[in-house]
């Protein structure tokens, strides 16, 4: 037969979702179907609750509710985004690079020919 403390020990009772997680305290020598109800609720509570606080992070759609896919799609554009920003940064250094090398080649090229000009053909 339940007790009326049955539902409450260590000072904390269990059916107000006063329920640390970390609680190791040992359990009570008599369990009723009072309390698993009450620990079941409290979870089915605090699970609704984090639900909700989820829910609550996404923006909302033209109806009001969540908009799960939407906020998807808008991270898959960023990181399509980021994928051709990358790919452009590399095709600038690589016409950099490129056109850099073609000048350094020109440049001694003209070096050289000035240089064959003063001395060779004098």
């Amino acid at each position: 037969m339940a007790q009326p403390n049955d539902t409450v020990w260590n000072g904390v009772d269990r059916r107000d979702s006063g329920i640390p997680v970390h609680d190791t305290s040992p359990m009570p020598k008599t369990v009723t179907i009072e309390m698993v109800y009450g620990l079941l609720r409290d979870h089915i509570k605090q699970e609704r609750e984090w639900r909700d606080d989820i829910s609550k992070a996404f923006p909302v759609d033209r109806h009001g509710e969540p908009d799960y896919s939407g906020h998807g799609d808008y991270h898959t554009k960023l990181i399509d985004r980021a994928a051709k920003a990358e790919g452009a940064k590399e095709r600038l250094i690589e016409k950099v690079a490129g056109g850099s090398i073609w000048a350094l080649l020109i440049f001694i090229g003209t070096a050289a020919l000035a240089y064959l000009k003063d001395h060779i053909l004098k």
